[in-house]
């Protein structure tokens, strides 16, 4: 490695790694308290640490991945709020490292670390509290893609199927379309090289064959665990039926999920957003008119690599596009942020424009970015999970009434956010409920048996749920066991989330 290269990593790495700290952690060193979906599966990795059994004892749709690393880390450093910003961080900073790895095979010079910022800086910040399985899977698929990018010689086709396994791990459409990604471009590939059929077939063995093997064994313990018939239901039987009933999840959330920005300040959060709609896929198909319009003219290209990459990230997107959220988006973004990068490295004037008002962009971004996680309001917290600063005006409320009501060893239904940071057991095995066909009637059942059987003192429940919402809406028997052994404790101040206690305690 050369001494400008040797500088660059250093910048890329140092100022990465400061960057996501401070979104992560108000100075000196007190964590924000993680927040969002990403609790889901923080606190499902401390059930298996608790020893249930994800599948059996615990609902969950995506692979045992997250909920594994996060067990495996608990274990190691305990259930505290600094370990998941921490992890985060590392993450982040895994994204700009593999980034940077794979535009240098593209482009030279120092905008090889510029797409890794753009995506820390937009997707990655904005959207970090839906982390979990979107961003390991995604980032196990860079990897891959960093080592495929050079050469594809056998032994990097098993590694980069191997790691497209573990994608899968984590989210099983995620790994299975990086795959078959690489597949299609492994066709592209004999067709420009005119390879023999030998040789292709060997290829595609390599790569699907170590993919087939990957996600098999990892998978095998929960399997076994739970059985074969469980598995099959929770990751693929229910993620086709009725995970896309849930409006969220199906394919008309596409361009509507606006962010919202009544005040002014707002307004740079509406920007990122369409940034992301627009790249997403706009630039694969740019490139693919590009490659068909200079290839004979510009061989000096490194095409194959670059059609690497648009053909990867466009199987990452096509693996999203079913239920295309912009967090869903936001989460395999990183090739197109690449492309970007390489479309501003050809000569022309737009592109010498586009590449300093990008840089700008950029810095004014993250500088402003910064001072916001830095001066926005927030309160400080002793929890369970340790010393935690909030940023909702309304949350302290909520956490400190259950500070004061409830002890370590209670049992609490509700919202996963509150049984993370404050330590209680979710009593039954479903993590939360929904209006729609997402939540089953047999889960319905398997809740009001656990309240039943456990008879756990309170309940969060949000006020939305008491409206039925027709022939999707499965909920009628757990209102009506609520109303029948709980009565309202408390009602916060947002008039939306109220608190049940057991009739008798």
């Amino acid at each position: 490695m050369q001494e400008s290269e040797r500088c660059l990593a250093g910048c890329l790495l140092v100022t990465s790694a400061t960057f996501l700290y401070l979104q992560l952690f108000i100075l000196p060193n007190v964590p924000w308290l993680p927040i969002g979906d990403q609790t889901i599966y923080l606190f499902d990795g401390w059930r298996l640490l608790d020893g249930e059994v994800m599948y059996r004892d615990f609902f969950q749709f995506n692979g045992p991945g997250s909920e594994t690393a996060w067990c495996v880390l608990f274990y190691l450093f305990g259930a505290r709020a600094w370990v998941v910003n921490a992890a985060l961080i590392c993450l982040g900073v895994g994204f700009a490292w593999t980034s940077a790895v794979i535009s240098r095979k593209l482009f030279a010079g120092a905008s090889v670390i510029l797409p890794g910022f753009l995506f820390l800086a937009i997707p990655f910040r904005s959207t970090m509290p839906t982390g979990g399985h979107h961003w390991y899977s995604t980032l196990a698929v860079m990897i891959a893609l960093a080592v495929l990018i050079d050469k594809r010689s056998s032994w990097r086709l098993m590694v980069g199927g191997v790691l497209c396994g573990v994608s899968a791990w984590f989210n099983q459409p995620r790994g299975l379309f990086a795959v078959l990604g690489v597949s299609v471009f492994l066709v592209w590939e004999f067709n420009e090289r005119e390879e023999t059929w030998r040789s292709f077939a060997q290829r595609q063995s390599c790569l699907l064959g170590s993919f087939i093997i990957a996600f098999v064994g990892l998978n095998s313990y929960f399997v076994w665990k739970a059985g074969l018939r469980s598995f099959i239901y929770c990751t693929f039987e229910f993620v086709v039926k009725y995970y896309p009933t849930d409006l969220v999840n199906s394919w008309t959330v596409y361009g509507t999920d606006l962010p919202s920005f009544e005040k002014w300040y707002a307004t740079p959060a509406l920007g990122t957003w369409l940034l992301v709609e627009l790249l997403v896929p706009g630039i694969y198909f740019l490139f693919f008119v590009r490659w068909w319009r200079a290839r004979n003219t510009r061989p000096q290209e490194p095409w194959d690599r670059v059609m690497l990459v648009s053909t990867v990230g466009m199987s990452l997107f096509l693996s999203v596009a079913p239920a295309g959220a912009n967090f869903r988006l936001c989460a395999v973004s990183l090739p197109a942020f690449i492309l970007l990068v390489w479309f501003t490295k050809w000569p022309g004037k737009i592109e010498r424009v586009t590449l300093p008002l990008i840089v700008i962009g950029l810095l004014t971004l993250m500088i402003a970015e910064t001072h916001s996680s830095q001066s926005r309001w927030h309160t400080t917290l002793d929890l369970p999970v340790g010393r935690a600063a909030l940023s909702d005006r309304d949350s302290p409320e909520v956490f400190q009434w259950y500070l004061l009501h409830m002890r370590h060893s209670d049992l609490l239904f509700g919202i996963p956010d509150l049984n993370f940071a404050l330590g209680l057991r979710n009593p039954t095995p479903i993590d939360f409920t929904t209006t729609s066909d997402y939540t089953r009637p047999e889960q319905v059942q398997s809740i009001i048996e656990s309240l039943e059987a456990k008879r756990p003192r309170w309940v969060e429940w949000w006020l939305d749920l008491d409206l039925p919402d027709g022939p999707s809406d499965h909920l009628g028997l757990l209102r009506a066991y609520l109303r029948a052994h709980y009565h309202v404790a408390k009602i916060f101040s947002d008039g939306n989330e109220e608190v049940l206690e057991r009739n008798g305690q």
